[in-house]
């Protein structure tokens, strides 16, 4: 095909940091959204907190598995 390599553009430091702010404000409203639904139906204040906690441990292992994804690659 004639199509031209376009990763090599976007592989430069300013993408990389568009990108990975990007990924911030995503998986942050993202994880903000699913907080507000879950707490909706969750009745007790413990299972709030244990509710945020586990959030709050997938919205950073979510920003570092992007960040090494967009790094890597």
């Amino acid at each position: 095909t004639n199509i031209p390599d376009v990763t090599l553009g976007w592989a430069n430091a300013w993408w990389q940091v568009m990108q990975m702010l990007i990924l911030i404000f995503g998986v942050t409203h993202g994880m903000n959204g699913l907080r507000v639904v879950i707490e909706d139906y969750t009745g007790s204040s413990w299972g709030r907190v244990l509710t945020r906690g586990f959030i709050l441990l997938l919205w950073i292992f979510l920003l570092i598995v992007g960040v090494y994804v967009i790094l890597a690659s």
